[in-house]
């Protein structure tokens, strides 16, 4: 989510509420779909709802886990670019 955050403030966006978030997330899968931010978002949402409720079994969430990774590493590696 920081990485995200990141890139919202890199472009002048304040995130406040889960569904600005996602209206975020849309467009810049619209412009980098290869990046898979919306699959991502819904896996972060879905063990967000479910830490509280422990439902999710273990292999959920690491697939889970795993997806997130795989959309948020190409925005670690432009951050890390952009870097002075």
């Amino acid at each position: 989510m920081e990485a995200v955050k990141a890139l919202a403030a890199e472009r002048g966006v304040s995130l406040g509420t889960h569904r600005i978030i996602a209206e975020f997330i849309s467009k810049v899968h619209e412009e980098h779909p290869e990046w898979e931010l919306r699959d991502a978002f819904r896996h972060a949402e879905n063990l967000r709802v479910n830490s509280y409720e422990d439902h999710l079994p273990e292999d959920y969430a690491f697939e889970s886990g795993e997806a997130i990774r795989r959309a948020i590493d190409p925005l670690l590696r432009k951050a890390e670019r952009a870097a002075p």
